[in-house]
């Protein structure tokens, strides 16, 4: 649902500020579950809150999703 805001606001050249949501083990920055790729920014220190500038740079932003293991998985 983010993901499609974040389009909206791109069509329409308005910045945005998105809070992302991973699963979060040591909530410190430590077992790096929460990493988003290929940035290596981490939604627990980093975060949760990414601007548009950091959202575009993100290639698994709207594409992927992580489990409880941290396997990426595919959003359809």
């Amino acid at each position: 649902m983010i993901y499609k805001v974040f389009q909206i606001c791109e069509r329409y050249n308005i910045e945005l500020q998105a809070s992302l949501e991973r699963i979060m083990r040591c909530g410190c920055g430590l077992c790096g579950l929460c990493s988003i790729d290929p940035l290596g920014l981490l939604v627990c220190k980093d975060g949760p809150v990414f601007s548009s500038k950091d959202l575009r740079r993100m290639e698994d932003f709207g594409k992927y999703r992580r489990n409880f293991t941290g396997k990426k998985i595919l959003i359809n």
